[in-house]
């Protein structure tokens, strides 16, 4: 179970007011385009910010240029500029380190925080989770703030991290989390997607919260429209590039801080079933492992007919 920091004052017997410090966490590259809406969001948030923390990967544009302009009127603005291009992770490693508040969070040089994300974001924090994160929605000009959640989706939330283990649900822009999460999640593997790895992590060591609100406005564009794509599962070579990443994720979710046996045991025979399928015209031991676990695996849909959704979603991705 995870230490509570931070300032916890009893209100009654069901309610509680958790006031953290907070250090903001952002990582920049050439994003001098739309840093400034995105800066603005940040530093006009309604909960307190401790320090914001910026680490510059060596950007060739104007970025630094105008973090300065903010930073001269913002004393909680620090700005660190690497001689060289580290790449993301690495650069997100440092400012991970960096961080000395309660809570850190997350974001990307490019998109729009609603102003309250922080303040409705810690008042529903469930208290032993070790990270919670919001809902969001993409936008390609101006983001449309009265957006819906799509009712026919869910999110993951709670302590089974076998719900992550094919799809993940938890972004990292929409992502804070405690700080004693750190040493358990910072040796990720380069190989892995960052945020779905501190999702299994913080499944496995107390939890993860969910707040069902938007409360980031994802921009896409040219520099990052693969997020906004997804994967086509009926074209053969963005199919195996799916196969190929839940494969590399697969074989580090094995080695996962504190595991339960149980769950350990599930990873592993899924792990393998996947990587056999990799070489296969189709894996039926792997459709049937599936369609057997369907409710960990596809918990995410609320169909009508979910059995049959689940067997075809099970024999599509035991299939190459």
């Amino acid at each position: 179970m995870s230490t509570i920091t931070g300032t916890i004052e009893k209100i009654d017997k069901e309610k509680r007011i958790w006031n953290p410090s907070i250090s903001l966490v952002l990582c920049t590259y050439n994003g001098a385009k739309y840093i400034r809406e995105q800066m603005d969001s940040l530093i006009n948030q309604t909960y307190p910010i401790k320090e914001l923390l910026v680490f510059d990967d060596a950007s060739k544009d104007d970025t630094v240029k105008i973090l300065e302009e903010y930073r001269q009127s913002n004393p909680i603005i620090k700005i660190f500029v690497n001689p060289v291009n580290l790449g993301f992770n690495n650069n997100f490693r440092q400012a991970l380190l960096k961080a000395d508040a309660d809570v850190i969070a997350i974001s990307d040089q490019d998109d729009i925080w609603h102003l309250q994300k922080l303040e409705k974001m810690i008042n529903q924090w469930v208290e032993d989770t070790l990270v919670i994160y919001c809902d969001s929605v993409r936008f390609a000009d101006t983001p449309n703030r009265d957006s819906e959640i799509n009712p026919h989706y869910q999110r993951f939330l709670g302590t089974d991290s076998r719900q992550l283990s094919i799809f993940n649900t938890i972004s990292g822009h929409a992502m804070l989390l405690k700080r004693e999460i750190i040493p358990l999640i910072i040796d990720f593997k380069d190989d892995v997607i960052y945020d779905w790895w501190i999702g299994v992590v913080a499944a496995c060591n107390g939890g993860v919260s969910y707040v069902p609100d938007i409360l980031v406005y994802q921009r896409i564009h040219g520099n990052n429209v693969t997020i906004g794509n997804g994967y086509d599962y009926q074209n053969k070579k963005e199919k195996a590039m799916f196969k190929s990443m839940v494969n590399r994720h697969l074989k580090n979710f094995i080695f996962t801080p504190n595991m339960s046996e149980h769950h350990c045991r599930f990873y592993k025979k899924l792990a393998k079933l996947w990587y056999d399928s990799l070489t296969k015209k189709i894996n039926i031991k792997l459709a049937l492992f599936l369609f057997g676990n369907r409710n960990l695996v596809f918990p995410y849909g609320r169909k009508k007919n979910s059995v049959i959704s689940h067997l075809k979603h099970s024999l599509m991705l035991a299939k190459n």
